[in-house]
């Protein structure tokens, strides 16, 4: 899907009135570029079209897709909640002030290692996939005297 603000004039890509090129000379390739304002204005529009006044919906922002220190403060500042899938990722939302109550924590094969640091860090809600992992999550919450949200995959 071509970005809204991305034009090309002379052969030459732009981002809203940024030249491409000249962003690659300067940080070099290969080079991820994102346009804030549009991740910003994308963002508002999930948040303000999936609301319902029967649920407790919320909108979440999925780390696998680019996780870095300045995401996490967008999608903080445009108030989604955020997935994570790896200590990885857990630690760079912790990291970046990321408000851990707005992490949904997922993913197969969770190791004990980033069960604790979930708890230690007070992510919002774990999904569980096995009744192995529950079983290990139960006994690391009973030895932490931590209660944990949970959601059953």
């Amino acid at each position: 899907m071509k970005p809204k603000y991305l034009n090309i004039k002379n052969n030459t890509a732009y981002i809203r009135y940024i030249n491409l090129i000249d962003v690659a000379k300067e940080y070099k390739t290969p080079l991820y570029v994102f346009d804030q304002y549009e991740l910003e204005d994308n963002m508002k529009l999930f948040v303000d079209n999936f609301k319902s006044s029967n649920f407790n919906c919320h909108t979440v922002y999925a780390s696998k897709a680019f996780l870095v220190p300045a995401l996490c403060n967008i999608v903080n500042e445009e108030s989604l909640y955020m997935d994570a899938v790896s200590l990885g990722d857990l630690y760079v939302a912790k990291t970046s002030n990321f408000k851990m109550e707005k992490i949904v924590f997922h993913g197969n094969n969770k190791s004990n290692e980033e069960l604790e640091y979930a708890l230690k860090n007070g992510v919002g809600l774990i999904v569980v996939d096995n009744l192995d992992e529950l079983e290990r999550l139960k006994k690391l919450s009973k030895k932490l005297d931590i209660k944990v949200n949970t959601l059953f995959r």
